[in-house]
């Protein structure tokens, strides 16, 4: 998880190094720094708060019209919260250019052990993801699925699953990509490493050569 705004810090646990390829794990870790290049954090924080608030109000036993309110108000903050979830996601298929290391991590993260991966049908799983779609065309199934995905603070896995793929074969994502690219041409290396680095860095954040104010290092060579 990913805490704090002003000061934020990602949070791991033991179990997810312990459980995860490395690949899986850099997913994980795109996945939340997807967090915080999109201000998520001092909004779910701000959407906990008033989750909270409301089911404080709610226990003293408030009137109905303002439970009534509170509920709706609730209800919306989730639904953002679980579409932040969706864009973090997102972050990680940017990362390494294919959704396939984020979907493993899912797998194992709902209790997949990564000692079966012959044994998990990835295609399965998405088409689990096809037929709920398929299911909430009528109007009191989409009531249902709400109801049954109200609780979370996370998408249902399958949806998540099929929605890394959409992403990843869609245009949106290979104007990303063609963006990406044309920006690490751009930028200068680091004449000891050859790492990509961003104008005003006072150190290669590979190496850890310094970077004089006139964009050579200490050598003298030019960045």
């Amino acid at each position: 998880m990913t805490v704090g705004h002003a000061r934020t810090a990602i949070l791991i646990y033991s179990g997810l190094l312990e459980d995860l390829a490395e690949d899986e794990i850099q997913a994980v870790l795109a996945h939340e720094c997807g967090h915080i290049m999109a201000e998520h954090t001092l909004y779910r924080q701000m959407a906990v708060a008033m989750i909270s608030a409301g089911e404080a109000v709610a226990s003293m036993g408030s009137v109905l019209l303002g439970q009534t309110a509170g509920a709706a108000i609730q209800a919306a903050l989730m639904n953002w919260y679980r579409k932040s979830e969706f864009t973090a996601d997102r972050a990680a298929v940017a990362f390494f250019h294919g959704a396939e290391p984020m979907q493993r991590a899912l797998f194992h993260l709902i209790g997949v052990p990564k000692w079966m991966p012959g044994e998990v049908n990835h295609s399965a799983f998405i088409e689990q993801a096809e037929e709920f779609d398929k299911r909430t065309e009528a109007k009191w199934d989409r009531f249902l699925a709400r109801s049954l995905d109200s609780g979370s603070t996370h998408p249902m896995p399958a949806l998540r699953m099929r929605e890394l793929t959409v992403w990843a074969e869609s245009h949106a994502f290979r104007q990303v990509l063609r963006i990406a690219k044309s920006n690490r041409h751009e930028r200068p290396a680091c004449a000891q490493c050859g790492h990509s680095m961003v104008l005003g860095w006072r150190f290669c954040q590979s190496c850890g050569t310094a970077v004089l104010q006139d964009g050579t290092n200490e050598t003298g060579e030019q960045l």
